[in-house]
């Protein structure tokens, strides 16, 4: 059995990923985490499981070294978290912006986790349009506007009967119109966009001390 320190040596990538979800007191200490060895689960577990975590303090990654969307991905269900979000909303959503922000050297002011935390409609609608430039007669319909200018149906919307806007569906409630916006905005800025990247560092800096 390894600890999380010695996951760390590995790369500066994988030290600046552990910084970024510790932000905030979220994991324990990297010697306190215990790496089981990939051989330990592997033949109980199918091929499509790449890592696992439980309790506080223990890991498992399939492969070692472990991918560092998958290390992220691990570290997250490690992390406190303050919402009812789904454990895998968290891990699988924020795992690839984690990464990201660590490739290129990013350290926020405020725990990634914060995203899918702290953030409103109306927080989310007033980034757009400082960033975008786009209006509307609520924070929905700056959300909605976004979305169809840039091409994107997200799962809370249809398109209006002439194609002209989207709607907003029925039973969504404001907690899952962000989330789902936001989840759409972290793909864009992992293909290399880096307004919504801006974007989502100032949501997320803007949480800082909270």
């Amino acid at each position: 059995m390894r600890r999380l320190l010695d996951v760390l040596s590995l790369d500066p990538i994988y030290g600046r990923i552990y910084e970024i979800i510790s932000l905030e007191g979220r994991l324990p200490p990297a010697d306190k985490i215990a790496v089981h060895d990939s051989e330990e689960l592997k033949d109980d577990l199918p091929d499509s499981v790449l890592g696992g975590a439980w309790g506080n303090h223990d890991v498992w990654f399939r492969e070692y070294p472990p991918a560092f969307s998958v290390f992220a991905h691990e570290l997250i269900h490690l992390a406190k978290k303050y919402s009812d979000v789904h454990e895998e909303v968290y891990a699988y959503d924020l795992s690839d912006f984690i990464v990201l922000l660590a490739e290129r050297g990013i350290m926020p002011k405020a725990n990634p986790l914060r995203l899918f935390e702290d953030v409103s409609l109306k927080d989310l609608a007033d980034a757009i349009s400082r960033y975008y430039g786009i209006d509307g007669k609520s924070p929905i319909d700056v959300i909605l506007n976004y979305f169809f200018t840039t091409g994107v149906i997200p799962l809370f919307a249809n398109l209006n009967e002439d194609w002209s806007g989207l709607v907003l569906k029925e039973n969504f409630g404001a907690k899952d119109i962000v989330i789902h916006s936001l989840v759409e905005i972290i793909e864009s800025a992992l293909y290399d966009n880096d307004t919504s990247l801006k974007l989502l560092l100032e949501l997320l800096n803007s949480k800082a001390g909270l």
